[in-house]
């Protein structure tokens, strides 16, 4: 699939999977296969990466846009699994959108 194929998604569908979304995580704990907390933060991170991978599409700088809401997206995830704490989460982030940002602020100043 290629960011094209994002670009064309029309409101309508974008509100489909959003609609669906919900639809598939009370499914996930009526079969059992996540618990509500765990339901609530998937779901979270599935919807970030839905509405950032099209914001991304429809970007100038694809990449980066979808970088800085996939993170926001994971950092509650990385902080239910304890793979971070939440101090080191948000601490990666600031310097992830830091680093990211300063250096394209930096490249993008004239020179006088």
């Amino acid at each position: 699939m290629s960011f094209d194929a994002i670009r064309d998604l029309t409101a309508e569908a974008r509100g489909r999977i959003y609609a669906t979304l919900g639809s598939v995580q009370v499914l996930l704990v009526t079969l059992g296969l996540l618990n509500d907390s765990d339901a609530a933060l998937w779901g979270g991170a599935v919807a970030a990466l839905v509405g950032f991978g099209v914001a991304g599409a429809n970007s100038m700088s694809t990449w980066r846009t979808w970088l800085y809401g996939v993170l926001g997206a994971a950092q509650p995830l990385l902080v239910a699994y304890s793979v971070f704490s939440d101090a080191q989460a948000s601490a990666v982030a600031a310097v992830v959108s830091a680093a990211l940002g300063l250096g394209v602020a930096a490249y993008k100043t004239p020179v006088i």
